[in-house]
């Protein structure tokens, strides 16, 4: 079987969340972040994975399909319970080196994985 769009992505990663009447608004939204000209035809794939990242940061969040949750703007770093210090990854890139934001779930780092792959870097060949 294969897994071409983000609805099926969502259906085997994230069942919970298939029924989410918001589905087809993030998915319009993972298209200005997940580029055919990086992922090709794994476009679909990218886009599943990174709604199910967004469904995550969602619920930890406290939101669901009829509240936003707000204030889960990413991956929390550092906690500190003494004067409550609560420190949120830059989400700024999300595929630069170093940046956190996906790594704060297992979609987002599935994502991560696949981006690296689907990338072709410039190499030096010796003979």
């Amino acid at each position: 079987m294969a897994i071409d769009t983000p609805e099926e992505t969502i259906a085997l990663k994230c069942p919970s969340s298939a029924g989410d009447l918001r589905i087809p608004d993030f998915i319009l939204a993972a298209e200005f972040y997940i580029s055919s000209k990086t992922f090709g035809v794994k476009t679909g794939y990218a886009q599943g994975l990174l709604i199910c990242h967004w469904f995550v940061l969602e619920a930890r969040a406290g939101g669901n399909e009829s509240t936003s949750g707000s204030g889960g703007t990413g991956s929390v770093v550092e906690k500190k319970e003494g004067d409550l210090q609560l420190k949120f990854a830059d989400s700024s890139s999300m595929f630069s080196a170093g940046n956190q934001y996906l790594a704060g779930s297992t979609h987002g780092q599935e994502l991560l994985m696949l981006f690296n792959a689907c990338i072709i870097l410039p190499r030096n060949r010796y003979v």
